[in-house]
């Protein structure tokens, strides 16, 4: 079993510089990492793959881009801005099932900012859905392996911490949001919370 982790760095400021540096750091468990990057240059992480953009790019691309390129029979959904704090991400490889861990103490059997999924499942539920910018993106792809039938939980022996907004340096703005929401309302015919 290979773990591959899709890890965004977008536009790094010197505040998501040390986050995507604490993140990479706190892994444990992973046999590839897959950095995807935007914005003026490259960074100096290291990684089993990078792939770079100058072009911005939404959290949904990154997710399909790294997702394209991991070599992984599971692959670890992440953002920067999370950090392991106890256990080890392979506890998260569940055949057939979506699986996150708890996050800042709170268990949900699904978490956008982190989760894992077996690349079978990815195959069959299809890209993250690039017409969301940077919202809501993770919460089509949760209705999408609902509709699916896929089961999803929570394993609690492994525990993140997650800042939340850091993950890019994109202005996201009130109006965006919105219009993700519409997006999703006419989609799916419910808000996405």
């Amino acid at each position: 079993m290979k773990l591959s982790v899709i890890l965004p760095a977008l536009y790094l400021t010197a505040k998501h510089y040390v986050l995507t540096k604490e993140c990479l750091e706190s892994l444990k468990g992973v046999d590839e990492i897959v950095l995807v990057e935007s914005g003026e240059k490259p960074s100096d992480f290291k990684a089993d793959i990078k792939v770079f953009s100058p072009k911005p790019l939404t959290v949904a691309e990154v997710w399909n881009v790294g997702a394209k390129k991991a070599t992984g029979d599971f692959l670890a959904i992440i953002n920067n801005d999370t950090k392991l704090i106890e256990g080890n991400l392979k506890d998260l490889c569940q055949d057939g099932i979506v699986t996150s861990p708890v996050i800042n103490g709170i268990k949900q059997d699904f978490w956008g900012p982190f989760f894992v999924l077996p690349k079978e499942v990815y195959q069959k539920i299809g890209e993250f859905d690039e017409r969301f910018r940077n919202y809501c993106e993770d919460d089509d792809y949760r209705e999408r392996l609902k509709m699916a039938g896929i089961k999803m939980m929570c394993v609690e022996t492994v525990k993140i911490s997650h800042v939340g907004g850091a993950t890019g340096n994109y202005t996201t703005t009130v109006e965006t949001n919105k219009e993700n929401i519409r997006k999703f309302q006419e989609k799916w015919g419910k808000l996405p919370y």
